[in-house]
């Protein structure tokens, strides 16, 4: 037999022991990293869209709102593998790099008929980069080696409530309206780490320098959201049943100073005979400082025909530009994708692919990197396929209740930013994201004669 709850505990395992650098880009110098963008399954292949995702089957780590669909019976678990390939180029150099990783795992499951939840950890950003530069000071030659790693995730605990849920009903038309308010408490956590290392190749009894820096962050914040629902139920010209759903939704997250505990080391070496010699100039250890978290805006909106043909579109800004991390000013991010999915009947369980999910999408994002008066912005397009395991119907385990089947879905998203002027650095990401999604039943109240 498929052993959920044991599958569900080894993916958790293992993610916890991966690390979560994976990105490669000079870029990644500056702030606390790369952002992270969705990690909401459907939505990595429609445009990278989240906020307006909304379904009974996947955890929504972006969207507090998103449990309030997950069914009263039902447990869900979702879990990413990631594999990405960036190509860096500037006028005269090329580099290529691929890494994979495990970059989300997230469980949701209902509290009551009003009160949902899910719990997950996922990625906020990553910082890998391995920069080198040759100069002479005087006349003596010098490389200078700057390299970082590390990122920081994100544990998040989203609740959603029903405050509303109107039905309306004339006839064969049925009108309903709902109102779910979320909430979200989550905690940052991760290292960034910077390494500088300045040698002297080609002179003898001169001291190499090597400087530590290492930020340790840790603290909590809230994400709110509020989403309006609405949903027509009709019959056609031909007696068959239709529907129509749409909706909005808000998201939005304070401003907040975040605690982090930092380390320097500065040492001084030098090598004679074989025999390996360091003096420590500085090492200090700076705790509980602080940097401000910014506050973040997000709309989402999504139309739904009839569990057929789903549009997502999202927009988001987050105001860094009135954050200040290590001396380094930042401008705000901002964000727009969209994306369609596509089924061609829902409904046909006996028939394998009429129920596999076909998506598509855009996006165009700010970064908040502005370097050398030249702002940082990346474009993408997104594609992906969710494949069930098997046929619903065989996946059928209570009357009560329609036990949909293991999906694995596969998302290819294709993007570049940045640019060769002005002395930079022009990227382009090939990421190929793997996910699993687990639906069970489990709330069911077993009788016996």
């Amino acid at each position: 037999m498929f052993n959920t709850k044991g599958l569900i505990l080894f993916l958790l395992i293992t993610y916890l022991l991966k690390g979560q650098t994976y990105t490669v880009s000079p870029y990644s110098v500056f702030g606390v990293g790369d952002l992270c963008l969705s990690s909401y399954a459907p939505g990595k292949s429609m445009g990278e869209t989240s906020i307006s995702g909304f379904s009974k089957r996947y955890v929504n780590s972006d969207n507090p709102c998103s449990s309030g669909f997950i069914d009263t019976l039902s447990f869900i678990a979702d879990f990413s593998i990631t594999t990405f390939y960036n190509n860096l180029k500037t006028q005269s150099l090329k580099y290529n790099n691929i890494n994979t990783d495990f970059t989300y795992f997230a469980i949701g499951f209902p509290i009551s008929r009003k009160i949902k939840t899910s719990i997950g950890l996922t990625p906020f950003s990553s910082a890998g980069y391995r920069i080198r530069e040759e100069k002479f000071i005087d006349t003596i030659y010098s490389q200078n080696t700057y390299t970082g790693e590390g990122g920081l995730s994100k544990v998040f605990l989203n609740v959603s409530l029903l405050l509303l849920n109107l039905s309306k009903q004339k006839g064969l038309l049925l009108h309903n309206h709902n109102i779910i308010l979320g909430v979200q408490p989550f905690y940052l956590f991760g290292t960034l780490q910077d390494l500088t290392k300045v040698t002297f190749p080609y002179s003898s009894n001169m001291f190499y320098l090597t400087i530590k820096n290492r930020n340790f962050y840790s603290d909590y914040n809230f994400r709110y959201g509020l989403s309006y629902i609405f949903t027509k139920i009709y019959k056609n010209n031909t007696n068959e049943e239709k529907k129509l759903k749409y909706g909005l939704a808000f998201v939005f997250e304070n401003n907040k100073n975040i605690k982090y505990d930092n380390s320097y080391l500065f040492l001084k070496q030098i090598t004679v005979s074989g025999v390996l010699f360091s003096d420590t100039i500085q090492n200090i250890t700076n705790e509980n400082r602080k940097i401000k978290y910014p506050s973040l805006f997000g709309l989402g909106v999504f139309l739904n025909f009839n569990e057929n043909i789903v549009i997502n579109l999202d927009c988001k800004t987050q105001l860094w530009s009135r954050t200040l991390i290590h001396k380094i000013k930042l401008r705000d991010t901002k964000f727009i994708g969209a994306g369609i999915e596509y089924t061609p009947q829902p409904e046909k369980y006996f028939y394998y692919w009429k129920s596999v999910n076909y998506r598509a999408g855009v996006f165009y994002n700010q970064t908040y990197y502005f370097i050398n008066n030249t702002p940082i912005n990346e474009y993408g397009i997104t594609f992906g396929i969710g494949l069930p395991l098997i046929r619903a119907e065989k996946a059928e385990a209570t009357m009560i209740r329609r036990k949909l089947p293991t999906m694995f879905n596969f998302s290819l998203n294709i993007s570049q930013r940045g640019t060769t002027e002005n002395n930079l650095i022009k990227e382009t990401f090939i990421m190929f994201v793997i996910n699993l999604n687990i639906y069970d039943i489990w709330f069911v109240k077993r009788k016996y004669d």
